[in-house]
């Protein structure tokens, strides 16, 4: 089955510029008939579950910085000039050429899922009933899902209930044909593809999958959460994250690792509790061990008792202070969904509720895995007025380098009391990046434009 070649268009080679439309197949190729072979189509994880859409917003945020040499020294060409304006969030960042970006990548994958969809929905109905059927839709529906989730965090200005229903959405592709014109839909229409797929999606799902890079109930109610949450759905968050928690919630507990080796988590994610659905990101110039050096009032935020100051960091020979801490295991970054993050989603929900009691719950278990043995940390300790400024701080210090920082600067630059201004400095430069600016929002690719018609996000 890992030989059969399918009737494929690669988005990932040609962005999405005329050649995307014009390719066809060869007699080489094979369309996809059974239930087997949609189901392999969504088992390869070579595009499903690598090189997720995420290497603007982790770019762009603020959980690393590279000195001046290293920023001289970047290479030059289009598949890395894009990188270098990103990092100073230059009005112009795509310049035409750079073939593969966190559009053309995602948007490879969403037509994945629709020739899936559109193969399962033409066969007899009496296969609809098979579970492997099901497993098929429910897996193409939920990394469509994804996938809109990904590129609305990078492509489209962040969910407001006043103008969602006015700003510019993703083209919701949702049919195989990618000859079919489809226009840019709103904010509002975007969340709302969103949740429809990954409800739909539920129905169809176990509650855990046969392998961590296959969807399951568990990281339905996972991604649910974090939709409900960009969009200020606080009481629906904290309901899915709740399902979520109620299939798996197992933590690992950092007191009985070893911190002192180079990649303290098991490598591809193997083994790994905490992990319900794996993907990954690489490939990301500025982020390379070579560049990278961890902000350094992010590496000071954590007190000398929090375990994950070893478990997710190494100082270099050189000085410079590198992350290692990914669940990947590996120098490549993990950018999946995982229980730690819905504890916090959870906590931050109940907070927001008015539940102090289930939020401190949760820190105080999620503390209790982080946390030196030798500590007494107890949550019971934390003034409510002060709680959700506590779990604001722990979301930056548990998920570093995940690629949700960059979505939750575009949620809290919502709220006065989380707002922050990100800034670099380049010799005698400063750049900054305000809160609430419309660079937060990045321009849609040249090739895209000029393919789509699309009317380009403003900056």
């Amino acid at each position: 089955m890992k030989n059969l070649i399918y009737l494929i268009v690669s988005v990932t080679l040609s962005g999405c510029g005329s050649s995307f439309l014009d390719v066809r197949p060869n007699q080489g190729q094979r369309i996809p008939k059974s239930i087997a072979d949609y189901n392999a189509m969504m088992d390869n994880t070579s595009l499903l579950n690598t090189f997720s859409s995420h290497a603007l917003g982790m770019i762009g945020s603020d959980e690393y910085f590279m000195l001046d040499a290293r920023y001289d020294a970047f290479p030059v060409g289009s598949a890395t000039n894009y990188m270098k304006r990103a990092y100073t969030w230059e009005k112009t960042i795509y310049e035409g050429g750079e073939i593969v970006t966190d559009w053309s990548r995602g948007y490879s994958r969403i037509l994945q899922c629709n020739i899936v969809l559109d193969g399962l929905l033409k066969m007899d109905a009496s296969k609809k009933e098979n579970e492997l059927w099901r497993q098929a839709k429910g897996n193409a529906l939920f990394f469509r899902a994804l996938n809109y989730y990904w590129l609305a965090q990078l492509y489209c200005d962040p969910y407001l209930a006043d103008s969602a229903s006015q700003a510019l959405g993703l083209p919701l592709r949702v049919e195989a044909d990618v000859t079919i014109s489809v226009a840019r839909s709103t904010v509002e229409e975007t969340y709302r593809r969103i949740v429809d797929d990954l409800l739909e999606a539920e129905s169809l799902l176990p509650e855990l999958p046969d392998n961590m890079c296959q969807a399951s109930k568990c990281a339905v109610f996972a991604l649910l959460a974090k939709t409900y949450m960009q969009m200020g759905r606080y009481d629906d968050g904290l309901i899915a994250a709740s399902r979520s928690l109620s299939i798996k919630r197992n933590l690992i507990n950092f007191n009985h690792l070893d911190l002192d080796v180079r990649y303290v988590f098991p490598a591809n994610g193997e083994g790994n509790p905490e992990i319900i659905m794996f993907t990954s990101a690489t490939n990301m110039t500025p982020l390379t061990t070579a560049r990278q050096c961890v902000d350094t009032a992010l590496f000071a935020s954590y007190g000398d008792n929090d375990l994950r100051k070893t478990a997710y960091f190494h100082h270099n020979s050189d000085g410079r202070i590198l992350f290692k801490g990914s669940y990947v295991g590996n120098p490549a970054f993990f950018t999946g969904l995982a229980v730690d993050e819905v504890i916090l989603n959870r906590a931050e929900c109940s907070a927001r509720l008015g539940d102090f009691e289930g939020a401190k719950a949760d820190m105080q278990y999620l503390f209790d895995h982080r946390i030196d043995d030798v500590v007494d940390q107890k949550m019971s300790k934390i003034n409510n007025d002060n709680l959700l400024d506590l779990i604001v701080s722990e979301r930056r210090k548990e998920l570093v380098l995940r690629g949700t920082r960059w979505e939750d600067l575009r949620r809290f630059n919502n709220e006065g009391a989380f707002r922050e201004k990100i800034e670099r400095r380049i010799h005698d430069t400063t750049y900054e990046l305000l809160p609430g600016s419309k660079r937060y929002t990045w321009p849609l690719p040249v090739e895209a434009i000029a393919a789509g018609k699309y009317e380009q996000n403003s900056r």
